[in-house]
């Protein structure tokens, strides 16, 4: 009867050594609400600087569309300009041209 008791009482404080052992190794290994809720501020402050580097991004992008279209705008109205400047010498030889005729019929 004694060996038996013993032997019982044995698996029992054994027992309740691999419960506390149990118990340690969840509550060092598992994270708490505190954890859960700094895990979750980092997470939302990292997601702040993400969204924030994309809204710089993306800004950059409207702004160098925003000189690809001057530059387009620029470059036609060079364009413009240079085909009226064409347009005056050429009238203006063809007025020197007549002028002279005119000069030589004259004398």
């Amino acid at each position: 009867m004694v060996s038996v008791v013993t032997q019982a009482t044995d698996v029992s404080l054994q027992l309740v050594k691999d419960v506390e052992q149990i118990r340690h190794h969840i509550e060092t290994n598992m994270a708490s609400k505190a954890d859960l809720a700094d895990l979750r501020t980092e997470m939302h402050a990292g997601f702040a600087g993400i969204d924030s580097r994309l809204e710089k991004l993306e800004s950059r992008q409207e702004q160098t569309e925003n000189v690809m279209v001057t530059k387009g705008e620029l470059f036609r109205a060079l364009w413009v300009q240079g085909g009226v400047l064409a347009t005056l010498i050429l009238t203006l030889a063809a007025i020197m041209v007549a002028f002279s005729a005119f000069l030589l019929n004259t004398s």
